[in-house]
């Protein structure tokens, strides 16, 4: 149960004192806006955030040092492995393997799988690395 719910505070949600348009568009916009306003928010009542935890970072040398040892791509030396095979470690998507870079600018990257006509493009942000295949 939450803060809220144990003091019966409730969301703000009439649009009697809002100068807004009476439009559906600007009511849903007030809404939004409103939406973490509780009653004892808005007559002036103190509310007490809780500071978030620390978050716990687990260190490898093991891992560190294997991705050390690899050839890594980065967006400036990219060209010297054009025609070469890699795998595509692209963030919150499985690794792509066997890929050829096609390129890599500051906005977009795009890469070839073997068999397909047309290049993918994902955004230059998402990628986290790109390491050459061992043959």
């Amino acid at each position: 149960m939450t803060e809220e719910q144990k003091t019966g505070a409730k969301k703000v949600t009439a649009h009697s004192n809002c100068e807004h348009p009476p439009t559906k568009a600007a009511r849903a916009k007030c809404r939004r806006a409103k939406g973490k306003i509780t009653v004892q928010q808005s007559a002036g009542a103190t509310v007490e955030a809780k500071p978030a935890p620390e978050p716990t970072v687990e260190k490898s040398d093991e891992v560190l040092d294997a991705v050390a040892d690899v050839d890594r791509v980065t967006r400036e030396n990219w060209r010297d492995f054009k025609n070469a095979r890699v795998t595509i470690h692209i963030y919150n998507r499985m690794p792509v393997k066997n890929a050829i870079i096609q390129g890599w600018g500051a906005k977009f990257f795009d890469y070839l799988i073997q068999g397909a006509d047309k290049s993918t493009r994902v955004p230059a942000a998402e990628v986290e690395r790109v390491l050459l295949l061992n043959d």
